[in-house]
């Protein structure tokens, strides 16, 4: 097998150490020739030219698509802007799902619109055409989770946001309900109220109740009781026992506030509002200490 020397280009037989012509070294030149023949098979075989060209595309196309994707819109992950707020007792939890206010939503929007045009004019109220659905809503224990997904209730809103450039990703996000108490606390303050009237010394004080059915629909809440919607609560008394059953009744019978003292009284001194706590703890309803506690006042 015949080769060629690389310094004076004359033929040389294999396996030759040295060039009969010039006496140039072969072992090093030969060793190139074979590489440089083994790399030139590899760099202009065609079928491997175009593997690598297809292999190529198929690695720049994503990148390329991904780069102007993100050059023309910005993504906004919506559930960074989704909360909730679990309350109630546990068992009988409630979860109530908010999503940031609507000027704080435009403002959001138009800082990340890329085509803030006249477009706007018709997302004056933006935020009111979000809407917030909960998979459970009542009945929730701590450990138990709750899915909340965000909606528009105005049609085509998806492709309004990719007008002005914006996408909408994860419009759904779940929560783990925590934080609900083996009882509810109620602020009585919320429902009533202690007036005292007369000359300090010879006061007198009295408890007035402001919602009674609020009250007693809060205390049903905390409770778990479930009593339908209806003006008879109060017209008819075997409405409540009919339709919430004996604890319902019960709820309402015990609740038969008394105060530690209501004549004689100076500004100053301290009025306490008695009530069965412990039946009420038993039914996982906690009255706040404060709210039960007067201070005697305004007398002249």
């Amino acid at each position: 097998m015949m080769g060629k020397c690389s310094v004076c280009g004359g033929h040389v037989k294999k396996g030759e150490k040295y060039c009969h012509n010039c006496g140039a070294d072969l072992t090093s030149q030969l060793l190139n020739a074979d590489n440089m023949s083994a790399k030139r098979k590899i760099r202009f075989n065609k079928k491997t030219k175009i593997l690598c060209i297809i292999l190529s595309l198929a690695i720049l196309i994503p990148s390329i698509s991904a780069i102007v994707y993100r050059s023309k819109y910005t993504i906004i992950d919506v559930s960074d802007y989704i909360g909730v707020t679990f309350s109630g007792r546990n068992g009988y939890g409630k979860v109530e799902a908010f999503f940031i206010p609507e000027n704080e939503f435009r403002a959001l929007l138009r800082n990340k619109s890329r085509n803030v045009s006249e477009k706007w004019s018709d997302w004056v109220d933006v935020g009111k055409i979000v809407k917030l659905d909960v998979d459970r809503d009542s009945h929730l224990s701590n450990g138990d989770k709750v899915t909340v997904s965000l909606s528009f209730t105005r049609p085509c809103s998806t492709l309004d946001f990719k007008e002005m450039g914006i996408i909408l990703k994860n419009t759904e996000k779940t929560f783990k309900v925590s934080g609900l108490e083996n009882y509810v606390t109620l602020d009585l303050r919320e429902y009533s109220v202690v007036k005292f009237f007369e000359k300090n010394g010879e006061g007198e004080a009295c408890f007035f109740l402001l919602e009674p059915e609020k009250l007693y629909r809060d205390l049903w809440d905390a409770a778990g009781v479930y009593v339908p919607e209806d003006d008879s609560i109060f017209d008819d008394p075997e409405y409540v026992n009919d339709n919430g059953g004996t604890e319902a009744s019960d709820i309402v019978a015990y609740f038969e506030p008394d105060l530690s003292k209501s004549r004689n009284l100076s500004n100053g001194e301290k009025v306490k509002i008695n009530l069965d706590e412990d039946f009420y703890m038993q039914h996982g309803i906690k009255f706040l200490p404060e709210s039960l506690e007067y201070t005697v006042s305004g007398l002249e």
